[in-house]
């Protein structure tokens, strides 16, 4: 996306911004480092590590052939697919906007803790539990875990998740946990590549990876999950190709060619400060202002809302931590 600026004799970037004109010389190495970003207070080494293997693991191998996408000759291979799945799927959540997401998650575990102290039948099933657990792994065990032992754990739970680097720490278990899971609705969707004009390019906003659904009526509803029925992902690989990616899941709609402005409405929405492109144009920044920041994961996009996580958090508990998909609310 930089262009080659005669003044610095560099590569630089045109900056768009809401109520601010653009701004002709960010540089493509710090526009979207974020300092500390996935620092964990609680393990000083995790930062590294994590950086480390997005390296290694994920961004390495894309950018040996991510430049080629945007090559009408080009063919997407199974292991471009596998390789690409990752990557977008670990762009998404390495943003600042889905950072601000932990907040969320944060607020339902707490919820979902307090819900299952004011349940005495969940919590008497719990303590039993307890003590099979505890006489089942070979410890002896004179008496029951009591119903006050299993309300103490769980208000200590409360306690670390209202810890004031609990956001962090928790943010920073997101991103592994993100690398250790494959999305294989993504992997098995169909994979194009939209081309733009030179002159009416795309834009790459500070949180790249945007989707949508689009209604019978050709209205667009942004901050779609990734495993809802007819929805589309958008990533921008160069002013004039962007990845267009159909998950592999029920679609009721017949899918529309997405236009570049839409594309660039759907950046501005999702950027949390900025998008940027190679070149300055009013045309573009009039587009872009009326969008910037509309789209706040969390709240009006991506919630998780609409799931059981008091279920979620009885079953934790019950089952050593193992992890159960929360069921819908009904």
């Amino acid at each position: 996306f930089a262009y080659d600026d005669p003044i610095t004799k560099s590569r630089r970037l045109w900056r768009y911004e809401k109520g601010r004109k653009p701004y002709w010389k960010a540089s493509p190495e710090v526009a979207t480092v974020i300092e500390g970003h996935f620092v964990d207070p609680r393990d000083g080494a995790k930062e590294a590590e994590l950086e480390s293997r997005l390296n290694r693991e994920f961004e390495d191998p894309v950018h040996r052939f991510i430049e080629q996408l945007g090559y009408r000759t080009f063919v997407f291979s199974m292991p471009h697919v596998r390789q690409m799945t990752a990557y977008v799927s670990l762009l998404f959540h390495r943003s600042k906007a889905r950072r601000s997401a932990t907040q969320q998650q944060v607020d339902i575990s707490v919820e979902s803790y307090r819900a299952l102290l004011a349940n005495e039948d969940q919590l008497r099933q719990i303590a039993g539990k307890w003590t099979l657990d505890v006489i089942g792994n070979g410890h002896y065990l004179n008496r029951v875990v009591s119903l006050q032992e299993v309300k103490a754990a769980i208000e200590k739970a409360i306690r670390d998740q209202l810890a004031a680097d609990q956001l962090q720490h928790s943010y920073s278990g997101t991103m592994e946990r993100a690398m250790s899971r494959f999305d294989d609705q993504m992997l098995n969707g169909c994979w194009g590549v939209l081309s733009a004009k030179p002159d009416e390019p795309f834009v790459i906003g500070d949180a790249p990876v945007v989707t949508w659904e689009r209604t019978e009526r050709n209205f667009l509803i942004y901050g779609q999950g990734f495993s809802k029925p007819n929805v589309e992902a958008f990533l921008p690989i160069s002013p004039t190709a962007c990845l267009h990616i159909l998950p592999a899941v029920q679609r009721t709609r017949r899918v529309l060619n997405p236009t570049t402005q839409e594309v660039n409405m759907a950046q501005a929405s999702y950027a949390s400060d900025y998008c940027y492109t190679n070149i300055r144009s009013e045309v573009l920044d009039a587009v872009l202002q009326p969008h910037f920041g509309r789209t706040v994961i969390g709240v009006n996009a991506f919630s998780i809302r609409h799931r059981d996580y008091r279920k979620t958090m009885f079953d934790l508990l019950m089952n050593g931590g193992r992890w159960v998909d929360p069921p819908l609310v009904r």
